[in-house]
């Protein structure tokens, strides 16, 4: 026995013997990992064998379908953990980079477990498999499972993060309780299946952080300050002239509540994709979300070929009314508790009239005043406070929404809907339908285009303003946007 295999004894053993883990929950694991008869045997005796399973000196038996049915299948989380840091910890395997692969490329997992189970039972390899043990019919019904934790008539449950396929789980009011959850976390646990449902069993993490080790405020009752820090959406040597844009001329700052103002067919759509796959791309301490809002199937696939179902929440004009104004306060909610952790995060609306016609026809909208369009008051008091939830903290933490809005549609209400979220945006983009018909992209008209109060300008949109835009047009601009490769390049064409 190597010097290791000692340490790892010695440590497995006091680990065992001192911990909460009853005998009962020792016995479920040397029943999966091959230990034979473990009911009959002491938890000492118990703990011998399972390190020299470990250790190769002894030999794993089947597991045995005689006798009456196994009461306790269930193997505590905590176990498997820590056993599996205590492997790593000791270095009780051999290394597995030198593992000859084959053609068909193998996780680093997989290589892992090659090399330590080359002379070792093939059980414990549930061990280093820990967080998906559904290799064992044993274990198959603990499983781990991510979910945005969501209260249903008084009862908590943690949703599918896409918001549309999957099972619900299950969550006690203790676990919410001693983890301190909120509504919109994303939750990573244990889960078992119940008589009726699935039901959470452990809370490993929160908004992929560890449970235990984070502490937050509350969004509501953070200090807001002017958006500052620039969100960069330009790489090196960028083509995009709409990238470009958005990085030299026009930047959106962490905590900006950004509106993006379009005619129909005028690219609004595009123009967010491409500011979300760039920012995705470029801003790697942001998280980047995106909500679409009664789009159809096609552009739905565009978005889904790149963000996650972490990231991309969606409804279809398929979808009913009812869903998606609940899918919209599904990601509101995720958003603002990744914000409660100090991080930047920057969230994509596509689009808000079409969010503000799904909550005119719920029944949370009626009871106001009815304006022009059909539109109740209630429903513009929710899309002003949903655009209105964006903002930087003095302390740590931002949230940054860019929403499209639609204009020229020919529908009084569309008018009423984009002016109240003027009112509470700080930076206004203007899309122009006579540059969308030229086929002249992106159509930004660069003139109608506002920023609010605390936010800096820079010296391309001063010199375009009150020189270049007056005499020469928003053509001659965006064709020299085009053509340059740095924002000192194209001051110089502009000038």
């Amino acid at each position: 026995m190597t010097e290791n295999e000692k340490l790892f004894q010695t440590a497995m053993k006091a680990y065992l013997l001192s911990s909460e883990v009853s005998l009962n929950d020792l016995r479920a694991y040397g029943r999966v990992i091959g230990i034979e008869s473990p009911t009959k045997k002491t938890k000492p005796v118990l703990i011998d064998e399972i390190i020299a399973l470990f250790l190769g000196e002894l030999a794993p038996v089947p597991v045995s379908s005689k006798g009456a049915p196994v009461k306790n299948k269930y193997i505590q989380p905590i176990v498997l953990n820590t056993i599996n840091k205590i492997c790593e910890e000791y270095k009780v395997f051999e290394k597995y980079e030198n593992v000859v692969t084959e053609e068909k490329p193998i996780s680093e997992v997989e290589a892992y477990n090659r090399a330590f189970f080359q002379n070792r039972p093939q059980a414990v390899k549930l061990v280093l498999e820990s967080t998906t043990p559904t290799l064992y019919d044993e274990v198959a019904s603990h499983v781990t499972y991510k979910g945005q934790l969501h209260k249903i008539k008084e009862v908590f449950y943690l949703l599918p993060l896409n918001c549309n396929d999957g099972e619900k789980i299950l969550i006690s009011d203790k676990l919410v309780e001693e983890n301190d959850l909120r509504e919109g976390d994303i939750i990573s646990c244990w889960v078992a299946r119940g008589s009726s449902a699935l039901v959470a069993t452990q809370v490993l993490a929160v908004n992929e952080v560890l449970i235990g080790s984070f502490t937050r405020s509350r969004f509501e009752e953070g200090v807001p300050c002017y958006p500052e820090g620039k969100i960069a959406f330009c790489g090196e040597n960028e083509e995009n002239a709409t990238l470009k844009y958005f990085d030299w001329v026009s930047p959106i700052r962490k905590g900006q509540r950004t509106c993006v103002i379009a005619p129909p067919k005028a690219g609004k759509t595009q123009l967010i994709y491409d500011l979300a796959c760039s920012a995705q791309k470029n801003n790697p301490n942001v998280y980047v979300f995106v909500l679409l809002i009664d789009q159809s199937p096609e552009t739905v696939g565009k978005f889904r070929r790149v963000f996650g179902e972490n990231a991309l929440v969606y409804t279809t004009y398929e979808d009913d009314i009812e869903w998606q104004a609940f899918s919209a306060e599904f990601m509101l909610k995720r958003v603002m508790r990744y914000v409660e952790h100090g991080r930047d995060v920057l969230l994509f609306v596509d689009s808000m009239n079409a969010l503000a016609h799904a909550y005119n026809e719920t029944d949370a909208s009626l009871g106001g005043k009815t304006l022009a369009g059909g539109i109740e008051s209630k429903t513009l008091q929710y899309v002003k406070r949903f655009l209105g939830t964006a903002r930087k903290f003095e302390t740590n933490g931002s949230l940054t929404i860019v929403g499209a809005s639609a204009l020229e549609t020919g529908n009084p209400a569309d008018e009423l809907i984009c002016s109240e979220l003027t009112a509470v945006s700080n930076l206004d983009i203007r899309l122009s339908g006579e540059l969308a018909s030229k086929r002249i992209y992106p159509a930004i008209d660069h003139l109608q285009t506002r920023t609010g109060e605390g936010t800096e300008c820079t010296d391309l949109d001063i010199y375009l303003r009150n020189k270049f835009l007056p005499t020469h047009g928003a053509e001659a601009f965006l064709e020299k946007l085009f053509e340059s490769k740095t924002q000192e390049e194209l001051l110089q064409k502009l000038k």
